[in-house]
């Protein structure tokens, strides 16, 4: 078994801070596809919205594209509100978005 040095051990349980925006653009392919184009990524700006818009929850928080995450990250959310809809018929006419990631 090999000796790991203290230095190798401060770098591991070192993390860089970043804000939401980076975070959330960090977990891709994990974000949910983007709403504005077909089958396509969601972009940078888009998922800039939906912080902007509280559409993600970080850790039961609904931070902005600038403010700083806590680590570590237990909980991630996307769409929290979204619901699904249906007709007077009950056939499901639009799924829910929510999505939970961690």
């Amino acid at each position: 078994m090999s000796q790991i040095s203290d230095h190798e051990i401060i770098e591991i349980n070192t993390v860089k801070p970043m804000t939401a925006l980076e975070f959330v653009i960090s977990m891709r392919p994990a974000v949910p596809m983007s709403i504005e184009g077909d089958c396509k990524p969601a972009s940078n700006s888009e998922i800039r919205r939906w912080l902007e818009q509280s559409a993600v929850v970080i850790n039961g928080v609904k931070p902005k594209p600038k403010d700083l995450i806590t680590f570590p990250v237990t909980s991630l959310i996307f769409f929290p509100k979204s619901k699904a809809t249906y007709d007077e018929n009950g056939k499901l006419l639009t799924r829910s978005r929510k999505t939970t990631v961690i």
